[in-house]
């Protein structure tokens, strides 16, 4: 199972955060710092955040699960190449 945290920034997180909640949008952490909320949601949940146009930047932190091992692959992916053809 894929998860992401994401940090909001903007004004009145508060009322963003009982906007999800009322979309249905399930929370595994909730951080809440200074000017930002740090929350860790699935992927439907963060598919359907990015739906929503909103004032506030939504920006993905960090990655669990398969998605993780995915997108590092892809990142570094000449690197692994170069690496394996270096060991042949």
């Amino acid at each position: 199972m894929n998860r992401y945290d994401i940090e909001i920034t903007g004004k009145n997180l508060r009322q963003f955060l009982k906007n999800l909640h009322n979309m249905k949008i399930q929370f595994f952490k909730i951080e809440q710092t200074d000017k930002s909320l740090i929350i860790c949601v699935n992927e439907e949940d963060y598919q359907k955040i990015k739906k929503i146009k909103t004032i506030y930047d939504i920006r993905v932190i960090k990655l669990y699960g398969p998605i993780k091992i995915k997108t590092f692959i892809k990142k570094y992916k000449l690197f692994l190449v170069l690496l394996l053809v270096n060991f042949l």
